[in-house]
């Protein structure tokens, strides 16, 4: 069956901790593409090659991340360091940036992004070049960490469905798919998306044959099904 866009801004949750290496323009790569760092003192680390065939200058920062509303929220922060913060990477080298918590390891689980952009001057009559920035999730973990998701139905258009999931843990989970039952048969939502603890995040999904009574998920922390019921 077709996927279908959650409601809320996700598009960037996707890749997000899967530790694997993910191409990027010009034959480069970045790897991991994830961070958790599990005590203070614990130094998180990125490569990114240069696979072009001119040098290319780097900046690197941190933001916070949150969520509201089903909806990231990027926010300045002095949480971390970052270093280097700024370099230039030759054509076929890679560079290592650490990053690492400035203080002591919060109480709970604290949620961060850290980009790395080119941000090399253009070259006089070169035109309009592409720019890349790599968005990454750091996560600070304490010990004892973990996600608990609660489902519920949510207000939704006519023809359609609401599924809610709300993470009343302290660590994140990440929704990988979601099976519907529903009176008339079963449906799946593949829309990976992923809920830090606190917050909540919302799919859509057609409901012709009536909304769904229960749910299964597949998660970052093994499976949850629940029959739903309606939200507050």
């Amino acid at each position: 069956m077709p996927n279908f866009r959650t409601r809320a801004i996700a598009a960037m949750l996707g890749a997000a901790l899967l530790a694997q290496p993910a191409p990027l323009l010009a034959g480069s790569s970045i790897t991991p593409t994830a961070v958790q760092l599990r005590s203070a003192r614990e130094i998180g680390q990125v490569t990114l090659f240069n696979g072009g065939t001119t040098p290319m200058l780097v900046q690197g920062r941190a933001l916070r991340w949150t969520q509201t509303d089903g909806r990231d929220v990027h926010a300045e922060t002095t949480d971390l360091i970052v270093a280097p913060a700024i370099i230039e990477i030759a054509p076929g080298h890679g560079q290592v940036f650490r990053v690492r918590l400035r203080g002591s390891m919060p109480p709970v689980e604290h949620a961060y992004r850290l980009q790395l952009e080119d941000i090399t001057p253009a070259e006089p009559g070169q035109g309009i070049g592409v720019r890349v920035r790599h968005d990454l999730p750091v996560v600070a973990s304490p010990a004892g960490v973990r996600p608990d998701l609660a489902l519920s139905t949510c207000v939704a258009p006519a023809g359609s469905g609401c599924l809610r999931v709300t993470n009343r843990g302290t660590g994140l989970a990440k929704v990988l798919s979601i099976s519907l039952s529903a009176p008339g048969g079963t449906s799946s939502i593949s829309a990976p998306a992923t809920v830090l603890a606190g917050a909540w995040h919302e799919w859509l999904y057609p409901a012709k044959s009536g909304a769904a009574k229960s749910a299964t998920l597949t998660t970052s922390a093994g499976p949850v099904t629940a029959s739903l019921i309606p939200s507050g």
